[in-house]
């Protein structure tokens, strides 16, 4: 589990690098979204979106059974979902 925390960490602290040269967005109908934008996927929780420098959608996984929680914008264990087993809101 340390080992996965330490990858984790790691991933968190590229994001936050990349998102700090916001060049391009990512649209969603007539919304946009900065680059490092994070995404639920409304139908698999343990999947997201990250808005890339190029302003495409790339589709991300969390490890280890984790689920994306769209609260924290970050990987956490499925029972902090805030809505298991249904669409987030909004999506």
């Amino acid at each position: 589990m340390k080992k996965n925390m330490f990858k984790f960490l790691i991933a968190f602290a590229l994001m936050l690098s990349v998102s700090a040269n916001l060049s391009a967005e990512c649209n969603i109908g007539d919304r946009a979204y900065p680059t490092g934008y994070l995404m639920p996927n409304s139908e698999h929780y343990e999947k997201y979106f990250v808005c890339t420098e190029a302003g495409y959608w790339l589709e991300k996984e969390c490890i280890d059974g984790l689920w994306f929680n769209p609260a924290t914008w970050q990987c956490d264990f499925p029972w902090n979902v805030p809505f298991p087993g249904q669409p987030y809101p909004g999506m």
